[in-house]
């Protein structure tokens, strides 16, 4: 919670020091509402995941759904945020920081659908979504897997 809280003062301190221009408005109203999110997140723990911790049933609870719409808020609003510093930063002619921004909210959209192809793998659930065909794609694009994958025959849909 206090990493939400230091998320709003980052906010309240983004919108003081850009006043006008681009990403004024909605880097800071972004970042307000990551800190939010990460404060509301705070006092609800997540429910038991893919065995952990052991002899625990996977069984969802209000405060684990509250948890889990949260953090997909804040991970839908933070590289957002990312994209939108961008515009800011190419218009300043900071191409370094335009740069970072742009990798940063790349990174955090890709580490979160391969989180969610891997929990929906590790479930034994191939929902057919972008998240697992990413994954399979990749892995079948992969030349160490291209070789074993010559040698192995080829998994079924469900087997992934």
């Amino acid at each position: 919670m206090l990493y939400g809280l230091l998320t709003l003062c980052f906010a309240v301190g983004h919108r003081r020091v850009l006043r006008t221009g681009a990403s004024s408005l909605w880097g800071p109203i972004l970042f307000f509402i990551v800190g939010l999110g990460l404060i509301a997140i705070g006092p609800f723990v997540t429910d038991p995941v893919l065995g952990y911790p052991t002899a625990t049933p996977a069984i969802a609870s209000l405060g684990g759904s509250i948890h889990n719409l949260t953090s997909l808020i804040v991970f839908i609003a933070l590289p957002a945020a990312c994209f939108v510093l961008v515009r800011r930063f190419a218009r300043d002619k900071r191409r370094g920081w335009a740069s970072y921004s742009i990798a940063t909210g790349t990174l955090a959209v890709v580490f979160f659908m391969l989180f969610f192809a891997s929990v929906s793998a590790a479930n034994g659930q191939d929902r057919g979504d972008l998240a697992s065909r990413a994954v399979r794609a990749d892995t079948h694009r992969h030349p160490r897997c291209l070789a074993e994958s010559s040698r192995a025959p080829t998994p079924e849909r469900g087997d992934l």
